[in-house]
């Protein structure tokens, strides 16, 4: 696959580690070199998140699965977008096997960039990685 995305530091979380190494791949396989941080529930993000600015590694993309053991995926997006200083810009994309209206139109009114239900394919992923992005900049 050439190269779709630019060498972003990304922040994957999910429970399912199967699930965190298949989105890893996709970004790698679409030109991502910088390996992705990974945490397996909201209280690990969290860390993440504060050790990457520690090491002066920001964090510049997130992919936050909904349900999770600890905390939701919104709990974490809330606490995200709750920081205006440090993460207010980060763009954020929600999985979720749940296809359900209103919890999808929460996490919009909430911060997220876009949402992504789970089976997906790589390019569902990319696309909405790209117009994330997009969205991002043209704020």
């Amino acid at each position: 696959m050439k190269k779709v995305l630019p060498n972003l530091q990304f922040l994957l979380v999910d429970d399912a580690e199967a699930i965190r190494q298949l989105i890893a791949g996709i970004l790698k396989d679409a030109g991502v070199t910088k390996i992705p941080l990974q945490a397996a529930n909201i209280t690990e993000a969290k860390g993440r998140l504060s050790d990457a600015i520690l090491k002066d590694q920001p964090v510049e993309f997130i992919i936050s699965d909904w349900e999770m053991p600890g905390g939701t995926g919104l709990d974490f997006l809330q606490w995200v977008r709750s920081d205006f200083s440090r993460f207010k810009t980060i763009p954020f994309i929600m999985t979720t096997t749940v296809n359900e209206k209103d919890k999808i139109i929460g996490a919009i009114k909430t911060g997220a960039d876009n949402y992504l239900i789970k089976p997906f394919e790589a390019e569902q992923l990319l696309s909405r990685v790209v117009f994330a992005l997009k969205k991002r900049n043209s704020n």
